[in-house]
């Protein structure tokens, strides 16, 4: 991985969709994101078009695996379509959303298939 965290941050970044062909990846990249010192993973999922229950068991998974280490899972700008697919789930009450465009990149997962 490339990049620094800011803040004790580290970025990664999320495009397409996350399903059964692509929610084992977003975990292993959540995971490995995390690095010593570092309190937090944000995963910014604003150009992510599909999120099935396979992604929220990746989500979830990680956020425990990340809360075990001492670290913490946020999720950073869902579409309004993701957004309420993680409310209805109430995986939010665990993992906290927020909006916000700052941090530095440090992981590009592409999830877009041919």
């Amino acid at each position: 991985m490339e990049g620094a965290g800011v803040g004790k941050r580290r970025i990664v970044i999320v495009t397409g969709e996350i399903d059964l062909g692509t929610g084992p990846e977003l975990q292993e990249r959540l995971l490995d994101a995390a690095l010593p010192g570092d309190a937090d993973v944000v995963a910014d999922l604003a150009e992510v078009t599909f999120l099935d229950s396979t992604g929220l068991a990746a989500l979830a998974v990680s956020h425990r695996r990340l809360a075990a280490d001492g670290h913490k899972l946020i999720v950073r700008n869902p579409r309004p379509m993701i957004r309420r697919v993680i409310e209805i789930t109430g995986l939010d009450t665990v993992i906290p959303i927020e909006d916000t465009d700052g941090g530095v990149v440090v992981d590009a997962a592409e999830t877009d298939r041919p």
